[in-house]
């Protein structure tokens, strides 16, 4: 069941970051426009933030919640490279949907 909740972090992780690029912000628009961008990147990054935050847990779970140095180990270097991944991948989906 732990890797299945990973699993489907991962995936939510991945949607949020390509729904996230998809938001323009150049431009002129109405202040209604604006508002529902905002809203919608505020709901994109949240679920950004959730799945980051489940995927690091479940790691930390599936390789046995270690309590020493081992757990703080994998917690931190999941973290970083979920971290990386979104700085690369929602660079990536940017410059394809430009």
């Amino acid at each position: 069941m732990n890797l299945v909740i990973l699993i489907l972090s991962i995936v939510v992780f991945l949607i949020s970051l390509k729904l996230l690029s998809v938001v323009n912000y150049r431009g002129e628009h109405s202040y209604f426009t604006e508002i529902k961008q905002n809203c919608f990147s505020l709901i994109c990054g949240l679920s950004v933030i959730v799945s980051l935050l489940s995927a690091t847990y479940q790691t930390w779970v599936l390789v046995g919640s270690p309590n020493s140095f081992a757990g703080g180990y994998f917690v931190l270097g999941t973290a970083l490279l979920l971290v990386i991944a979104s700085f690369v991948l929602f660079y990536k989906f940017s410059q394809r949907e430009s």
